[in-house]
């Protein structure tokens, strides 16, 4: 891990409850705000370290470094906005902002994990319902006070899940995407632990039912 705080990279999505999502990041992060996420920045009461995009969707903030990106691009906004979280040395990454409004947009929001994930590092989206993270062979802790969690095959065949310390517990599991049964899981104990053998899944936590 690096000395580094947290990147918190802010995308153009749904952000429902602001006061909520501040509880769950350090103001002290490196913010990376993305093209439309900047419609955020005041229900965040943080201002950008960083802007990157090609600001299609919002003007130019002043007062801040900016990257300014081509209407043409192979990389969304969000995609450049996590390089550029990497190439700076950050090793956490947060994604607020990920979800909501347009599918596809979500979508390809949510497989900006699969990118951090292949770097090594860690990534996780939080929304105002769930936290999203990759799972695979480095055990994942769920606690008490994610009511409920869900387990996707999202990146193909994923084998042997182990679960422990839940309602539904599972030893050398397999799960697969047109077969979906890890959806909806409790924590059982404290805490749950999760991990996979081969392959990797997103683990969803859930802040209320």
């Amino acid at each position: 891990m690096s000395n580094l705080a947290c990147a918190v990279v802010v995308l153009g999505g749904s952000i429902e409850n602001y006061e909520e999502i501040r509880k769950k990041i350090s103001k002290d992060s490196y913010f990376i705000y993305c093209d439309r996420g900047l419609i955020h920045e005041k229900g965040l009461d943080r201002r950008p370290d960083l802007a990157v995009g090609d600001f299609d969707s919002c003007p130019i903030p002043e007062g801040t470094e900016v990257v300014t990106l081509p209407r043409e691009k192979d990389d969304t906004d969000g995609l450049y906005g996590v390089k550029e979280a990497i190439r700076r040395g950050y090793d956490e990454i947060t994604i607020l902002g990920a979800t909501g409004g347009r599918i596809d947009h979500s979508l390809g929001n949510i497989y900006l994990l699969d990118y951090i994930y292949s770097k090594g590092l860690t990534g996780i989206i939080i929304d105002s319902s769930s936290s999203i993270e990759i799972v695979g062979k480095e055990k994942k802790y769920i606690e008490k006070c994610y009511p409920v969690f869900s387990l996707i095959a999202a990146f193909g065949k994923a084998e042997g899940i182990e679960i422990r310390g839940a309602k539904y517990n599972l030893v050398n599991g397999t799960i697969e995407p047109n077969f979906q049964y890890g959806i909806s899981n409790e924590v059982d104990k404290s805490v749950a632990e999760v991990w996979v053998e081969k392959g990797k899944l997103l683990l969803i936590k859930n802040w209320r039912e």
